[in-house]
């Protein structure tokens, strides 16, 4: 199953799960997102997002830092330093 299919598949399962939950300041539950990537960060924030805070999103990733590649030509430039593109 490809990886957007599952992504797909969790985000409309919490979204009918909120729509139909009796207690509305109840908590759903949790969610794991594997890869702290652009994808996994966008999967993770609107998982959160559209539950309402009431899904409790755990973000895992090998690495303790994310480098923003898209705007690493700001590096070469010398606009940005290394370190300004680095998020924990």
């Amino acid at each position: 199953m490809p990886r957007r299919d599952v992504l797909a598949f969790a985000l409309a399962g919490s979204v009918m799960e909120t729509a139909f939950a009796k207690n509305r300041h109840a908590r759903l539950g949790r969610a794991v997102v594997v890869g702290a990537s652009y994808g996994g960060a966008t999967a993770a924030r609107y998982v959160r997002m559209l539950s309402g805070g009431r899904i409790e999103v755990i973000l895992v990733d090998q690495n303790a830092n994310f480098i923003s590649c898209p705007v690493s030509n700001r590096v070469l430039g010398g606009q940005r330093t290394l370190e300004q593109l680095t998020f924990g």
